[in-house]
């Protein structure tokens, strides 16, 4: 089982570095490559089409699933500032500790 909170944080940073409050490199070394590219590229299109949030975004909800034996799914909601935004979180175990493989955001 992954760590209380551990899902949320991970989406609450996802977010806050599509806003621009927070730098992609604070997650690098908890997710998977190709999910951080996607994530520092996503970053760089919002950051260029908007004005950053400069106040944190916050948790709303969370539910957890694990479908298999080493695999959690989150859908956590989590408020921007501006709008509430959806998050689904895939965590698979790699070398024994927990790492987002897909980290999706509407």
């Amino acid at each position: 089982m992954i760590p209380d909170g551990y899902a949320e944080r991970l989406a609450l940073g996802a977010v806050e570095i599509i806003v621009g409050y927070r730098q992609p490199l604070i997650l690098q070394r908890w997710i998977a490559p190709h999910t951080y590219r996607a994530l520092a590229r996503r970053a760089g299109l919002e950051a260029r089409c908007g004005e950053p949030v400069r106040r944190p975004a916050r948790v709303l909800a969370s539910v957890i699933h694990y479908p298999a034996p080493g695999v959690c799914e989150a859908s956590v909601v989590v408020h921007d500032t501006r709008r509430p935004r959806a998050c689904a979180v895939r965590l698979e175990l790699h070398r024994d500790r927990w790492r987002a493989e897909t980290i999706d955001i509407a």
